[in-house]
């Protein structure tokens, strides 16, 4: 009998050892796919695609307006077409306006960039799982006198 319970205190042992390696090595693959999964960057991209050779000089992003489809002005000159997006996590997706906003104040700075001063969009494009993005396609960027 006394060999059995050694040979069950060592067995209770080895079992208790197995047991903490393999809490290790959980933790351990855990704190490596946390640290490899690609984080995303939250920051709007976007490009001016003009629309004549001109060339103007830059101006502020605040100086730059912003308009609808429904309260543009009626006179103006079209400098080119701005394409806008934003990548977003499942857990931001609430905060759409937010993202929103950071979109327009991103094409008000390219749009300064080539001496518009103001900005035409309409809605934009929101993509839901799996690519959460949100896309402003064609924002006119203009000049009004």
């Amino acid at each position: 009998m006394a060999s059995d319970d050694k040979a069950h205190i060592t067995l209770k042992k080895n079992n208790a050892i197995q047991n903490l390696l393999y809490l290790v090595i959980i933790i351990a693959v855990t704190i490596g796919i946390i640290h490899l999964s690609p984080t995303m960057q939250n920051k709007p991209h976007g490009i001016f695609l003009p629309a004549t050779k001109t060339q103007l000089s830059p101006i502020s992003p605040e100086a730059v307006k912003v308009y609808t489809f429904m309260s543009m002005p009626s006179k103006y000159t079209h400098l080119g077409i701005i394409r806008t997006t934003i990548h977003y996590t499942s857990t931001e997706h609430a905060n759409l306006q937010a993202n929103f906003q950071q979109m327009i104040s991103y094409a008000q700075t390219l749009a300064a960039k080539h001496g518009a001063n103001g900005i035409v969009y309409n809605q934009p494009i929101i993509g839901g799982p799996p690519t959460y993005t949100l896309d402003m396609i064609d924002i006119a960027a203009i000049k009004t006198p």
